[in-house]
């Protein structure tokens, strides 16, 4: 079945766009072996995308504690002119 090709390749590539659209309309299985192989992909599909939410979440955290060292080195270091 094509959806299922399709969805296999875009779980295997992490595209998430297509695995969005594939989402969107899934079919209907003709079979139990069909149906049992979308499951585990699509459960295939939740587990990436939340490794790379939480990977995101980590990547954030560490930009805002860099990006407050980096200003309190600033200002730390700024010369007041204003005397």
């Amino acid at each position: 079945m094509k959806w299922l090709n399709d969805f296999k390749r875009a779980v295997i590539e992490e595209d998430f766009n297509s695995i969005e659209i594939l989402l969107d309309d899934i079919p209907q299985f003709s079979d139990i072996s069909s149906s049992e192989l979308a499951l585990g992909l699509i459960n295939e599909a939740r587990e990436i995308i939340s490794r790379q939410k939480d990977d995101a979440l980590s990547q954030m955290q560490k930009i805002q504690k860099t990006k407050k060292f980096v200003q309190s080195k600033e200002s730390a270091y700024s010369l007041d002119m204003s005397s």
